[in-house]
């Protein structure tokens, strides 16, 4: 597990997440764990408590230099909004 966790080009760290009754915001950082500059696009799932998708939004990070990391922050509206997802990382 180690091995497959290391050789991920990227990680990502969820720093915040503030739901409301209009809009729902959160961010973090993506490190990126190449040995080159890259960009990265993370697409965010916003998801109400029946597990269906309130919003979508694409998040474009970077370019990140090698072994940094970038902060990230978006937001969505929608009511109902109590979790997230997102997909394998771009």
């Amino acid at each position: 597990y180690q091995t497959a966790m290391t050789s991920l080009p990227a990680k990502v760290t969820f720093t915040e997440f503030t739901p409301s009754d209009a809009k729902t915001t959160i961010g973090g950082t993506v490190m990126n764990q190449t040995d080159a500059a890259k960009s990265f696009h993370l697409k965010i799932e916003f998801i109400d408590k029946a597990g269906t998708v309130v919003a979508t939004q694409t998040v474009p990070v970077g370019p990140v230099q090698p072994h940094q990391s970038a902060t990230f922050t978006t937001s969505a509206t929608g009511a109902g909004i109590i979790a997230f997802r997102y997909a394998p990382i771009t």
